[in-house]
């Protein structure tokens, strides 16, 4: 939850600030600090809330009593982070790395919304158009080569013959991505992909089109209609809008990346890099009690685990220059304080696995060092409005420090904890138990996809085998 809840905080931020600024209408002071209207409204909206009863809510006079809750745990955070700077906590090694984490991390956000998001552009037209394909679903055979000379070849053939399933068959090195797979609007990455796929007449393929998982053709076996059709009209713009604005802001994104990565000399220490992958698996094996490097399941290395990593390493290793960037050099500590805001997920526990993880949070790192040295060029950090969002996320940590400090002193016995589950919750023999079966997948788009195929009457079990990224309902059908 923690995590969850940092992530939202810097989304949340920078949201606030689309706003025109009016005067602040301070509404609380905690100490020396005030707590304005504005703080107090995007704080509220960011953090989940959770009722035990009605009377949680007290509507009846206009008062929602949440609200007032959360105010006084806001007041309190504010109390707990001046107790922890007269305890001189802000000059903690790790509290400044963690912060200077964040902040670089503040700044990548905030140069993606000045050179992507303010320039995404989105005509009538291109909604329009997107409207008219959501309304159906294509059944597509999906073939894929990264070879062009192969697949064009194919093409060619196919056209002579139109024989499309023996001429698949012998050509053995064509991979078929996905056969009779259901897309809609904004399934696919590449808009060609999409106009060529939804021009298509049925029983037809499209030329090879060039994508980032190599050349890809699709087969149309049939055009059906869209369940989702008759959908409220603003929702299903919202849907398609939405859509449009991704593709358009992961296209800016790339071609921005592009421009400053390109030709950029980086030098990682891979005898290090090997070592911490080594480190790792040793922390998640001990911290998941797991032997079997094999062993398939759902192993976080959340922030934590990610500190616990940090005992575990050698002084002079931690200490060591793990990234050369133009101009500068980065430590595997700081590294380590960049992983413990990411909440990596790894699936198995073998040194394969946890390498090929890593590979993609290194190339993350160096992409939001680059990202935040390119925002300190354009002057972001000096935004007052930057300036007072880093100011609440230094607040929110020191609170939680001194929080951490204090609830790590408390200890509680065995007994205590038994005696205050018998009183609170009964023993009872009749405890009601039920059995599920789950789909999760953390593409929203293919838990969209799968929603559909339910609607049409496709089987639940297939469905969770098929498209669980829980490894070990994978095999039982969810």
């Amino acid at each position: 939850m923690k995590y969850v809840y940092k992530i939202l905080l810097i989304l949340f931020l920078f949201a606030a600030n689309n706003f025109a600024q009016q005067p602040e209408e301070i509404l609380a002071r905690a100490g020396n600090e005030n707590i304005t209207e504005e703080e107090f409204i995007m704080r509220f909206q960011l953090t989940p809330h959770f009722t035990d009863t009605a009377k949680d809510l007290d509507l009846s006079n206009g008062l929602d009593s949440s609200k007032k809750k959360f105010l006084y745990s806001l007041i309190a955070e504010k109390l707990w982070a001046q107790k922890a700077l007269q305890e001189k906590s802000d000059t903690n090694e790790s509290f400044r790395l963690s912060i200077n984490s964040l902040k670089n991390l503040l700044l990548k956000d905030g140069l993606y919304k000045k050179v992507v998001q303010d320039k995404i552009k989105i005509t009538d037209e291109e909604v329009k158009d997107g409207m008219k394909k959501f309304n159906y679903i294509l059944d597509v055979d999906l073939i894929t080569s990264i070879d062009s000379n192969m697949i064009w070849s194919f093409y060619v053939n196919l056209q002579k013959t139109n024989k499309f399933d023996s001429l698949l068959t012998t050509n053995t090195k064509l991979k078929e991505l996905h056969k009779n797979a259901e897309i809609t609007f904004g399934d696919f990455e590449s808009e060609r992909l999409e106009d060529s796929a939804f021009a298509l007449k049925e029983k037809k393929i499209t030329p090879p089109i060039k994508t980032k998982r190599g050349w890809i053709i699709v087969r149309l076996n049939e055009r059906k209609t869209n369940p989702r059709k008759d959908q409220n009209p603003n929702v299903k713009m919202n849907i398609v809008y939405n859509k449009i604005r991704d593709r358009k802001a992961e296209l800016l994104s790339g071609e921005f990346l592009d421009s400053l990565l390109g030709g950029l000399k980086v030098n990682v220490n891979f005898q290090l890099f090997n070592k911490l992958v080594d480190e790792v698996q040793g922390s998640l094996k001990e911290n998941y009690n797991v032997n079997a490097d094999l062993t398939n399941g759902d192993f976080y290395l959340d922030e934590n685990l990610s500190l616990k990593l940090l005992k575990r390493v050698e002084t002079n290793l931690l200490n060591a220059v793990f990234v050369h960037l133009p101009g500068k050099e980065k430590t595997v500590k700081e590294f380590v304080y960049y992983l413990s805001h990411q909440r990596l997920w790894i699936s198995r526990l073998d040194k394969n696995t946890i390498t090929n993880a890593f590979h993609k949070q290194v190339r993350s790192f160096i992409e939001n060092e680059i990202l935040a040295e390119q925002g300190n060029k354009i002057g972001l950090e000096n935004l007052p409005s930057f300036k007072n969002d880093l100011e609440h996320w230094r607040q929110n940590y020191l609170a939680q420090l001194k929080m951490n400090k204090i609830w790590n002193s408390i200890l509680i016995s065995d007994q205590e904890l038994y005696d205050y589950y018998k009183n609170k919750y009964k023993m009872s023999s009749e405890i009601p138990q039920v059995n599920i079966l789950e789909i999760l997948n953390s593409n929203l788009d293919v838990i969209e996809k799968i929603l559909r195929e339910i609607e049409n009457g496709a089987d639940f079990k297939e469905l969770a085998e098929k498209y669980t990224e829980r490894a070990y309902t994978k095999t039982n059908g969810g």
